[in-house]
């Protein structure tokens, strides 16, 4: 007679099948729950990309005791640089691209711009004078300048009223407020002689002698601190 065959023998084989089928069917019910999460980056695509920048300009500001605090003069203009730049560019479906920078080759390097800053000390003005006085406790007017040259046109002669040349260092001033032949230093502009008048000059106006139309041009119309120096 022949002995049983172990259950734990017979079974096993019939065990792992079913344990097989029961995972098969776990799977096809809910495929989510095991899918393998992939390389997200497996379906990425990369490329470089090269372009050319622009470097922008720094502004570096000095101070002169030339000019009179408050105000600026640019002496120089400043200039953006460029660089070409490489990217690595990594692209996925719709996320938008990752880009880091590989390389950057400098073709232009940027000018600074320079700028001069006034630190000479003005007075502060109360009506017509200076309430601290101008230069050496002299007077001080703050007025409003223009500029204008022998070279303007017709009405504009060679010799200012009080027969001096016209030009730089002439100016044109109402008689009431600045005698003519009076001496005079004025910020931005250096020192002078009242030496002509104008039917616009009234007042606290000045006109700033130049030595050519453009020069008249350029001076606009400004204010400006006119110190008597007589």
């Amino acid at each position: 007679m022949s002995k049983p065959t172990s259950i734990r023998a017979a079974g096993w084989p019939a065990f792992c099948w079913a344990a097989a089928g029961l995972a098969a069917a776990l799977v096809a019910a809910s495929p989510r729950a095991f899918a393998f999460r992939s390389d997200p980056r497996s379906s990425a695509r990369s490329a470089t990309e090269t372009k050319t920048e622009t470097i922008p300009y720094i502004s570096v500001k000095k101070q002169d005791p030339s000019l009179g605090a408050g105000s600026s003069k640019t002496v120089q203009t400043g200039k953006p640089g460029l660089a070409k730049v490489t990217y690595s560019v990594v692209t996925e479906g719709d996320a938008a691209p990752i880009r880091d920078e590989v390389s950057r080759v400098i073709l232009r390097k940027p000018v600074a711009e320079v700028i001069k800053e006034g630190s000479r000390p003005t007075y502060a003005l109360r009506g017509r004078l200076a309430s601290r006085g101008g230069i050496g406790g002299r007077r001080a007017y703050q007025m409003t300048a223009t500029g204008y040259s022998a070279h303007g046109g017709p009405g504009i002669g060679s010799r200012g009223s009080s027969g001096l040349p016209a030009g730089f260092s002439m100016v044109a001033v109402d008689p009431r407020i600045i005698p003519m032949g009076t001496r005079l230093y004025i910020e931005g502009y250096g020192y002078a002689v009242a030496g002509d008048t104008g039917s616009a000059i009234r007042g606290l106006r000045i006109d700033l002698g130049q030595d050519s139309l453009n020069g008249a041009r350029r001076v606009g119309r400004r204010h400006v601190v006119v110190h008597v120096l007589d």
